[in-house]
């Protein structure tokens, strides 16, 4: 069904049985749910009795599959050209997340709908499509089922078709008749012999080919134990599906391409393979890769009781885990990615990371707004603002004397630069004094900086989505191995309590097995981490890393708020993006000098002009009335992380849809342009992508947003409950508070912007209420929790925190915690890129002290 156009398609079934090849696998849902309609077209050019027709039932076709299905040539070619809507498709007919169940009612309807499809009077096998451990399969009945569409002449055998959980023996339920159908390949061995395997060319032929091109002393001993070069043309595929069945064990192979010259090529691997002898070599090649770690794994590549031994092993995968791991792999060092999700967005993943958002005092964002179980972590949910912490922040300071740091700003300064190019930010210059292509302008003309800032910078990613963008140097590592759907769930010390034994992991369906190194690194989210160690309490009952009682306390996330807006005396002011020479999009925001927060004890914050809330249609902008309705629409999710699509669409009543109709279609013109210019900059055009937008205000007045430092509070924890996780392990609960200092340090912040701008004449700033005080603490409340700090802090000593200055877990040698959990302070910063760089930090650490042991 890849093919573009019937004709093709015809063309390469044809071709098929021409190289003798009789045996047709398809399903219900296959191709959009219609290449039963097109193989049916195509046996009714041939003799029905000379193939063989298996079909399948129980994973039902996606709503919007199914709809674009007679579209299915120009629906193929639009899928291939756009990403976004092709993740759309395939997440909506993958299988459901939830437990599917199988009966007799379900197989005859659809049997029937298959026969009819197909064209023919009987398929000769019926199979159970793709059961899990949670699905529920009526056994006898089914049987009953099969034995009577048999003695009816509608199949002649049934079976049981399996793609994951291979471990659960579904067919051996339906009787020795019953045909066994598995997904396995040379790289990962079924758990049984079959009758028929799917699946055996593309993921080894993927995984080895790109290990033998990133590794030349591996192709080279391939090479001379084969007596053939495997990166040449066609000579990996001849040996992957030469020995398929022996590799696999199976007396069928099933094989799926478009091309009618790789069908021959197939047929002529399987009737004139390579000798014996060869055959054998790459088999044990292969077995010796596939044990050597240095490959991409899975849930179902994993064995219960399985020990994985590395070097160093790097739990979570999210931007932190990949820049370390990779760091690590650069400096030579074998290194294990361990991660709960998958490469995509699982469902079933994503629900181990829930967790009771408490509402004391405080909202607090939903646990799939902030946290996400999958290749390149919380990067799927991020905007891309990168923002340096100052040095200030590192300072002992009266607002923060119960949190102090154990490193100075010149500790981490010298890994920003790393880190910047991890998040794909440009340079790790955050003043426009450093960019001299910007320095010439002022944010709004005669606007000196003084005590109160207008030169400081955000910098912005891609955005960069570490899972994508740095799929390849994964994969491609020789040194780093990836485990993916493998969950972290305890770390077993030693009696003694001061080392690290193993790590406890397990998949989804109950196997369980040890992670053995000589260092371990916990890199997930905040809460994660926190999560993790607390839960480790086989040997620390309260915990590891605990003996001061502050795992878990001092959570931080950041103040913000919308409660005012400026007004400047002039329309020179810049209220966008800028780009430096380099093409990256950054900013310009108010903050407070050093010496002014020092005199007036105020914490870090920061300020920035923003559009009027978009929800209300009080603005009267048809451009961005267009965008809100674009936001709150079906398209809106792909086009904004969820957490700041909903934080821009939110209104207290239901949506003023007309209103917005009415803005657009007085702006409609500026509207149009507007739209078409935008949507190139975000969606269209290759490499950087507008981060936002912001629109020049007719008025001079401008919304202003408020990002200050959440000051350390004892009560603001993450703390186990007793409900447990499908894993068997204790969830958590979130406690947010703020102090008077939080609200009180917002409000004058303000005012201190405010007199800045009266002061030098530049404008004014207007609260948005008659109650300053009360809108700062509604806002505050209703808007936390989005940034995960403050819980496995770093301190001098065991009393004052959780780990040391290079991040090692106090009291437990070789455990090390590379997460924004580590920061005992806020900052007015986003910490994703501080914590990166920290994460680069340890990562030449550990490489450091390897070098030091060799020389």
């Amino acid at each position: 069904m890849q093919s573009p156009s019937r004709k093709e398609r015809m063309a390469v079934l044809g071709s098929a049985v021409d190289s003798g090849m009789t045996h047709f696998d398809t399903a219900r849902m296959y191709g959009l749910g219609m290449a039963e309609a097109e193989l049916g077209a195509f046996l009714r050019t041939i003799d029905r009795d000379r193939v063989t027709i298996g079909t399948k039932f129980g994973t039902p076709v996606g709503g919007l599959a199914s709809r674009l299905a007679r579209f299915q040539a120009p629906a193929r070619a639009l899928l291939r050209k756009a990403p976004a809507l092709r993740a759309a498709v395939k997440s909506r007919q993958a299988p459901a997340p939830i437990p599917r169940a199988y009966d007799a009612t379900i197989a005859a309807c659809s049997l029937d709908e298959s026969l009819t499809a197909l064209g023919v009077d009987y398929v000769d096998i019926l199979f159970v499509h793709g059961p899990r451990h949670m699905d529920t399969v009526a056994t006898d009945e089914l049987r009953e089922f099969f034995e009577r569409a048999r003695q009816q002449g509608k199949i002649r055998a049934w079976g049981v078709s399996q793609d994951e959980d291979l471990e659960v023996d579904f067919v051996g339920r339906f009787g020795p008749e019953a045909v066994d159908q598995l997904r396995s390949d040379v790289l990962h061995p079924p758990p049984r012999a079959s009758d028929i395997t799917f699946g055996v060319l593309n993921r080894p032929l993927e995984m080895i080919s790109s290990a033998l091109q990133a590794d030349t002393r591996m192709a080279s001993q391939w090479r001379d134990a084969l007596q053939l070069d495997p990166l040449a043309p066609g000579v990996l595929a001849k040996l992957l599906l030469g020995s398929a069945t022996a590799a696999t064990e199976s007396r069928a192979i099933l094989y799926s391409t478009t091309d009618p010259k790789r069908i021959a090529q197939a047929a002529d691997a399987v009737s004139s393979p390579y000798d014996a002898e060869t055959l054998s070599r790459f088999l044990e090649l292969a077995a010796e890769f596939r044990l050597s770690g240095r490959m991409v794994r899975k849930t179902e590549d994993f064995v219960a009781g399985t020990t994985i031994r590395t070097d160093v092993v790097v739990v979570g995968a999210g931007p932190i885990g990949i820049s370390t791991a990779l760091e690590l792999a650069k400096s030579g060092v074998e290194v294990a990615l361990i991660e709960s999700g998958l490469e995509r967005t699982d469902h079933t993943a994503q629900e181990l990371a829930s967790f009771d958002s408490r509402q004391d005092d405080v909202f607090h964002a939903r646990s799939d707004l902030t946290v996400r179980r999958a290749v390149g972590g919380a990067s799927a949910l991020w905007g891309g603002r990168c923002v340096a912490f100052d040095p200030i922040d590192f300072e002992d300071r009266p607002l923060t004397a119960q949190a102090p740091w154990p490193i100075r700003h010149s500790d981490v300064e010298p890994y920003m630069q790393r880190a910047c190019d991890w998040a794909q930010c440009g340079r790790a210059a955050f003043n426009v004094r450093d960019i001299p292509e910007l320095a010439q302008r002022d944010l709004v003309a005669g606007l000196p900086d003084g005590d109160v800032r207008t030169s400081d910078l955000e910098r912005w990613a891609l955005p960069t989505r570490f899972g994508r963008e740095y799929r390849d140097a994964m994969h491609d590592s020789p040194l780093l191995s990836l485990w993916t759907g493998l969950t972290c769930t305890e770390v077993v010390t030693t009696e003694r309590g001061d080392s690290v034994d193993h790590l406890v992991v397990k998949t989804l369906d109950g196997k369980e097995g040890k992670v053995v190194a000589n260092d371990y690194v916990i890199a997930t989210g905040g809460v994660e981490a926190t999560r993790l160690l607390l839960a480790s309490d086989r040997h620390h009952p309260a915990g590891l890393g605990n003996a001061g009682g502050h795992l878990g306390r001092w959570y931080m996330a950041h103040t913000e708020g919308r409660f005012a807006r400026v007004k400047f005396n002039t329309d020179d002011v810049i209220y966008e993006h800028e780009r430096d020479r380099d093409g990256v999009y950054v900013r310009r925001r108010f903050t407070f000098s050093p010496q002014l927060q020092r005199e007036l004890e105020i914490p870090n914050a920061a300020t920035w002009l923003v559009n009027p809330p978009i929800s209300d249609p009080g603005h009267g902008s048809g451009i961005l009335s267009g965008v809100y309705l674009t936001l709150i629409s079906p398209v809106g999710r792909f086009l904004l992380a969820e957490a700041i699509r909903e934080a821009h669409t939110k209104t207290e009543g239901p949506p003023q849809i007309m209103a917005h109709v009415r803005n657009i279609v007085r702006d409609l013109i500026p509207s149009i342009r507007f739209a078409i210019t935008f949507s190139y900059a975000r969606l269209i055009r290759k490499g950087r992508k507008a981060p936002g937008f912001f629109i020049k205000s007719a008025d001079n007045r401008y919304l202003l947003h408020y990002h200050g430092e959440h000051l350390p509070h004892w009560e603001s924890r993450v703390e186990l409950t007793e409900e447990r996780d499908a894993l068997g392990m204790r969830k958590v609960r979130t406690h947010m508070h703020f102090s008077d200092a939080d609200y009180e340090s917002a409000r004058k912040a303000i005012e201190l912007i405010d007199a800045h701008l009266r002061a030098t004449g530049a404008g004014n700033v207007e609260w948005l209420t008659d109650d300053p005080e009360g809108s700062v603490r509604e806002f505050m409340r209703g808007f936390a929790g989005y940034h995960q700090a403050g819980t496995t802090r770093m301190s001098e000593s065991a009393e004052d925190g959780v780990v040391d200055s290079d991040l090692q877990v106090h009291g437990v040698r070789g455990l090390y915690v590379a997460s924004t959990s580590v920061l005992p302070t806020s900052s007015q910063a986003n910490p994703t890129l501080v914590g990166i760089a920290l994460g680069v930090r340890l990562a030449d650490h550990l490489a450091d002290a390897r070098a030091a042991e060799g020389s």
